[in-house]
């Protein structure tokens, strides 16, 4: 474990479910929200999402926001703990996005799953 070399590990939970990430080298980002009805959605949006996530996530069916609000939200968690800066300072300037492509110059690669 000297230095950072490793085994890496990231772990999440929401209600009663959790998922642990562990890499033999490689630092790692994990994030597990429970689907739910977000009641402050739109609110939650504007205050941690990228124009473009929030243009997403308008365009998208009412039935579909807050899946894609609560997708958006993991993979951005996610990027920030392998990253190493967790979720504190400026959410909106981290695009994770809906897809699988790579916010920023980390060599990594995301996925989401449900």
């Amino acid at each position: 474990l000297q230095h950072g070399a490793g085994p890496h590990f990231n772990l999440s939970h929401s209600a009663q479910h959790g998922v642990i990430a562990v890499s033999p080298s490689q630092p790692v980002g994990i994030d597990i929200e429970r689907l739910r009805k977000l009641h402050d959605r739109d609110a939650l949006c504007r205050r941690h999402c990228s124009a473009s996530e929030r243009l997403a996530i308008e365009r998208a069916s009412a039935a579909e926001r807050d899946r894609l609000f609560l997708s958006c939200w993991t993979r951005k968690e996610a990027w920030l703990k392998l990253a190493g800066t967790g979720i504190t300072g400026n959410l909106q300037g981290v695009d994770a996005g809906l897809s699988d492509a790579v916010p920023g110059s980390l060599p990594a690669t995301l996925h989401s799953f449900e």
